[in-house]
């Protein structure tokens, strides 16, 4: 038996609960009783065509729904990764000092540097999915571009 093809809600609904939970649309559609990834971008874009079937149109808002979502609990999940990977163990004259069972775990600035990097990383994947994540403005904003300059920044030039 195959990947499924036919358009079908229940499978849509699966496909949506997978990429919130595993985060693109590569990963939910990894399994054989998944379509495929073409397959969905097909069904993706038929529903965004004018006059497109119901089912279609509500398949691409769900979509849309479980991307975002998807960003949140990317984004929870990786932080505590990092928070975690941050600490390291305490170690005096090459071992690991224990507190009982526990190894005591401290932050360096290696470790704290190596954290700033991840978080950026995954706030600007997210910032893709979630607007709430990524640091450009809205569209309503003024953007700069190349030839602008700061407010309140004169540039004299002097021979």
């Amino acid at each position: 038996m195959g990947r499924p093809t036919i358009f079908d809600s229940s499978v849509t609904n699966e496909i949506c609960s997978r990429l919130v939970e595993l985060g693109s649309i590569r990963r939910a559609c990894s399994g054989d009783d998944m379509p495929s990834v073409a397959t969905v971008y097909n069904w993706l874009e038929e529903g965004a065509r004018p006059g497109a079937p119901e089912e279609k149109r509500k398949f691409l808002e769900q979509y849309a729904v479980a991307q975002k979502l998807s960003a949140d609990v990317e984004v929870d999940g990786i932080v505590e990764d990092i928070i975690e990977n941050a600490l390291i163990p305490v170690l005096d004259k090459g071992e690991v000092v224990f507190d009982g069972a526990e190894p005591l775990k401290t932050l360096t600035i290696a470790s704290v540097n190596y954290a700033r990097l991840m978080y950026d990383a995954v706030k600007w994947r997210a910032g893709k999915k979630k607007s709430k994540y990524s640091d450009r403005h809205s569209d309503n904003e003024k953007q700069s571009g190349p030839g602008d300059k700061p407010p309140g920044l004169t540039i004299k030039i002097t021979k």
